[in-house]
C-alpha cells in the first residue's frame, strides 16, 4: 500500500504501523486477499506457463518448485490461477495449494466453477471440489447448481452428493435447506436426486419434509426418497407419501407407488390392487410390480386375486399376527424359532416385524439367530439400504446387500458363515449314491467275475461236456 510518502518516513511514525496494523485485521475479518509479491506472482507465472510446452511431463517438478516457495507463493497463484485456466495449470494448482494452504484451494476451486469455463477444465475442477470440498461450501455449492451448463451438470451432482457423504451431519443439512431457498425449480430437482444418492438418513428426513413446499418438485422429490429406503422408516416416510396416490399427475403416481413399494407400506396395499385397473400402463404396471414387492408373489395382473389375497393377510393379522409379536419378545427360543417360520410366509406385515427381527440377529442362541436370518431374507428385507447394521449376525458374515440366492450360495460356500447343524451332512448323499452303485455293478456283473476267478484259481479254462476216454490196451493206460 502506498501513502505517498518515502518510505523512511513513513515507518518513522508509530501511528502509521497502527494503521497499517488496523487494516491488515480488517483484511483478515473480512477475507481480503493480500497482494501477491511482484517477484512470487512472476514465479508462479513462469512456472505454470511452462506447463503449456512442457505439458504435464513438468507438472510434478512444476509443483515441487512453487511449494519450495512456501506460503507466499499462495497469493500468486490465486491471482495467476484467474487467467491461467487450462488443465495442466489448475491440476498444478490444486497439487500446490492442498500442500501449502488447503483453505485456499476450496476457495480456488469455488471461484474456478463458478466461472463456468471450458467443460472439460470446468468438470475437472468440479472432480477435485468434490474430494477436497468441505461443509463450508456446501452453500455456496447448492448455490452454482442454479444455472448451471448442461455439459458440467453431472459433475457438479457428483461432486455435491460426495461432499454431502463426507460431512453428514445435521449442521451440513440445515445448510443445504437453507440454500434450497435460493433456487430454481429445475435446479431443486437436480439437488433433490443428488440427495437421494448421498444414502443418508438425515437427508431422507429432509427430503419428506420439502415435499409440497414446492409442488413443482414433488416429481422429483418422490423419485429421490425411491433411491433411498431406510429399515424402520416406513411408518414415519410412508404416511407422507400416501395422498400422491391420488394426484392427477400420472407421472407422480408412478414414483409414490414404487417409493411406498420400498418401504413396504401395508396400508397402501388396497390402492395398488385399485391400480391394477388404472387406464394408464405405467400405473398398472407400476401397481402390479409393487404388489409382488409387498407379497414376494407372483399372481397376474388380476385384482380379483389380489383381493382375496389380501383379504387372507389382513384376516390373519388380525388373528395371528400381533399375538406373534409378543412371542418374539417374550416365547421360548423353539416358540421363536417356529413364530419365525410362520412369520416369513407373509410379507405384506414385514416392517411390523422387522425391528424384533434384527434384534434377535444378536440373540444368544446361534438356532434362533439363524432362523432369524433366514426369515430376512424370505421376506425381502437384506437388500440395499434395508440391511442390517453393521455388528448384527449377517453383517458379520459379509452378507451387506444379498439376495435369497446369494445367501445361500455364500452360506455352502463359506463353512464360517453355515450353521454347525448343518455343515455336517454334505458328505451323506455322495457315499449314499456311491454303494448303490456298487450293489448294481456287483448285480450285473458279480457272475461273470466269480467265474474268471474261479478259472484262475483252477489252473486255466475247463473242458465243456463229458470226458471220453480212450483205453491203449498195449500201454495198459487211458487218455483222453
Amino acid at each position: 500500500m502506498r501513502f505517498g510518502t518515502r518510505r523512511a518516513d513513513v515507518t518513522r511514525t508509530p501511528i502509521t504501523w497502527i494503521v497499517l496494523a488496523l487494516l491488515f485485521t480488517a483484511e483478515t475479518v473480512f477475507g481480503a486477499e493480500p497482494e501477491p509479491a511482484p517477484r512470487e506472482l512472476q514465479v508462479a507465472r513462469t512456472l505454470l506457463i511452462s506447463l503449456t510446452a512442457e505439458r504435464s511431463a513438468e507438472k510434478e517438478l512444476v509443483v515441487r518448485k512453487l511449494v519450495e516457495r512456501g506460503p507466499p507463493i499462495v497469493p500468486a497463484l490465486l491471482l495467476a490461477g484467474r487467467k491461467l485456466r487450462k488443465l495442466e495449470h489448475l491440476d498444478a494448482i490444486v497439487s500446490a495449494l492442498g500442500r501449502l494452504d488447503t483453505a485456499a484451494r476450496q476457495k480456488y476451486l469455488l471461484e474456478y466453477v463458478g466461472r463456468q469455463g471450458s467443460d472439460r477444465e470446468t468438470c475437472a475442477a468440479w472432480l477435485h471440489l468434490a474430494d477436497v470440498g468441505d461443509a463450508q461450501a456446501i452453500p455456496r455449492v447448492v448455490a452454482l447448481l442454479n444455472g448451471i451448463p448442461p455439459y458440467v451438470k453431472r459433475s457438479a451432482e457428483r461432486a455435491f452428493t460426495r461432499i454431502l457423504v463426507r460431512h453428514d451431519t445435521r449442521d451440513t443439512w440445515a445448510r443445504v435447506e437453507a440454500g434450497l431457498d435460493t433456487l430454481s425449480d429445475d435446479a431443486r430437482c437436480r439437488a433433490a436426486l443428488s440427495i437421494g444418492e448421498s444414502d443418508s438418513g438425515l437427508g431422507l428426513e429432509l427430503l419428506a419434509r420439502l415435499l409440497g413446499r414446492w409442488p413443482g418438485i414433488d416429481h422429483a422429490l418422490v423419485s429421490a426418497i425411491a433411491q433411498m429406503p431406510e429399515a424402520g422408516r416406513g411408518e414415519e416416510i410412508a404416511p407422507r407419501l400416501r395422498p400422491y396416490l391420488r394426484s392427477r399427475d400420472p407421472g407422480l403416481r408412478r414414483e409414490s407407488i414404487m417409493a411406498l413399494a420400498m418401504f413396504g407400506d401395508v396400508e397402501s396395499a388396497a390402492t395398488l390392487i385399485e391400480g391394477l385397473s388404472d387406464e394408464d400402463r405405467g400405473i398398472k404396471g407400476n401397481s402390479h410390480w409393487a404388489l409382488a414387492q409387498l407379497s414376494g408373489l407372483k399372481f397376474p395382473e388380476s385384482p380379483e386375486r389380489w383381493k382375496l389375497w389380501h383379504a387372507d393377510e389382513t384376516a390373519w393379522w388380525e388373528a395371528e399376527g400381533e399375538d406373534l409379536l409378543d412371542v418374539l419378545t417374550t416365547g421360548t427360543d423353539l416358540q421363536i424359532i417356529e413364530a419365525l417360520k410362520v412369520i416369513a410366509g407373509h410379507r405384506l406385515y414385514r416392517m411390523k416385524f422387522s425391528p424384533l427381527l434384527r434384534k434377535l440377529l444378536e440373540h444368544p442362541s446361534p438356532e434362533v439367530r439363524d432362523a432369524a436370518e433366514q426369515a430376512l431374507v424370505d421376506l425381502g428385507l437384506t437388500e440395499g439400504s434395508s440391511a442390517p447394521d453393521a455388528g448384527t449376525a449377517l453383517a458379520a458374515h459379509g452378507f451387506e446387500s444379498i439376495t435369497a440366492e446369494e445367501y445361500q450360495r455364500a452360506k455352502t460356500e463359506r463353512a464360517d458363515a453355515a450353521p454347525a447343524s448343518r455343515s455336517g451332512g454334505s458328505w451323506i448323499l455322495p457315499a449314499v449314491g456311491l454303494i448303490v452303485l456298487i450293489l448294481l455293478l456287483g448285480r450285473l456283473f458279480g457272475p461273470v467275475l466269480l467265474q474268471g476267478l474261479g478259472r484262475i484259481w483252477g489252473g486255466g479254462a475247463q473242458p465243456h461236456g463229458p470226458i471220453v476216454l480212450r483205453v491203449d490196451r498195449e500201454k495198459g493206460r487211458a487218455s483222453p
